[in-house]
């Protein structure tokens, strides 16, 4: 029997070999650079791509926690999950640092220095992230003087599943459930995802002299997402989220408790038109935020913009 085995394995291997192809494998495609489709190797840039493979092992972690293994990137944070968090690229200050979602520039408007904070976004609601190292003011403007980071949440229509649901439990009382769902009728697709994200925490500043409460937070998004392709050569899309998080901090000299809420909204509307090599995008976008904190201070902001691109 031993010996009939290893004769039908032998067999079998050579067949194999022979019966492999070659594999050809694609340059990578990335639209941090210039903010449309080019390959990774003709751009000249420092780009770092999180791949949806990366983001999908982190699982319910925040979003920050997966960028502090990209070499050149530093993540700062002010405490448990949900507390505040930035980014520096190179070491250059957070405030040249540009962040985009879906297209969309998040940076928060409503503050002294405009800024991101990554705090409440988890690697769950992201397919990929693009690091773009390096001034990129040319593009982008002053503020994208350290670098740009391009995140693209998931579409389920352009995955193998049509939906997917997940629900997660840690420690410090952390809970998290995500539900996704996509679909392409004819030349249409849809695509919708919620989640909701709640951890107890712990304290920032706990010690054995005073007594400091944990510092939970919790996280609401919905958004979704269309697209209609007209013809070949001119596609139509529209894109909406909704995000409301809210997170306890400990003040300085007491133990007294704090919170701040923020309040999130983004739309897109986009047209897309190629005919051959002459490209052209022109797009809508708005974004508004709303902060408030337990000390009754509230700032509101917003971003509209306009623009058109066209590349030969």
């Amino acid at each position: 029997m031993n010996a009939k085995f290893l004769l039908a394995a032998i067999s079998i291997v050579p067949n194999f070999a022979v019966g492999q192809e070659a594999v050809t494998k694609l340059d990578e495609i990335v639209v941090s650079p210039n903010r449309d489709e080019s390959s990774l190797s003709g751009t000249g840039q420092s780009i770092f791509v999180l791949d949806q493979d990366k983001l999908e092992k982190a699982g319910a972690a925040p979003l920050l926690d997966t960028l502090a293994t990209v070499p050149g990137v530093l993540v700062t944070r002010n405490g448990p999950a949900g507390s505040s968090a930035s980014v520096l690229i190179r070491g250059i200050s957070k405030r040249y640092t540009a962040v985009f979602v879906d297209g969309v520039r998040v940076d928060d408007p409503s503050g002294p220095q405009v800024t991101f904070d990554f705090g409440s976004l988890l690697s769950k609601d992201v397919a990929r992230v693009e690091i773009l190292k390096g001034s990129q003011s040319a593009v982008y403007g002053s503020s994208a003087v350290g670098g740009v980071i391009y995140i693209t949440t998931r579409k389920m229509s352009e995955e193998t599943s049509l939906y997917s649901a997940n629900m997660e439990v840690g420690s410090f009382g952390t809970k998290s459930i995500s539900f996704s769902v996509g679909e392409k009728i004819g030349s249409t697709s849809i695509d919708l995802n919620a989640n909701r994200f709640t951890t107890a925490g712990f304290s920032a500043r706990n010690n054995s002299i005073t007594d400091f409460d944990n510092d939970g937070s919790q996280k609401s998004r919905l958004n979704v997402s269309i697209r209609h392709e007209l013809n070949r050569n001119v596609s139509v899309a529209f894109s909406a989220s909704k995000e409301k998080s809210k997170s306890e901090y400990d003040d300085r000299y007491s133990a007294d408790q704090y919170w701040r809420t923020f309040d999130e909204s983004n739309r897109a509307f986009y047209l897309n038109a190629n005919y051959g090599a002459f490209k052209n995008k022109f797009e809508i976008t708005d974004y508004k935020i709303n902060r408030l904190y337990s000390s009754n201070y509230q700032a509101d902001g917003s971003r509209e913009t306009v623009s058109y691109r066209g590349s030969f």
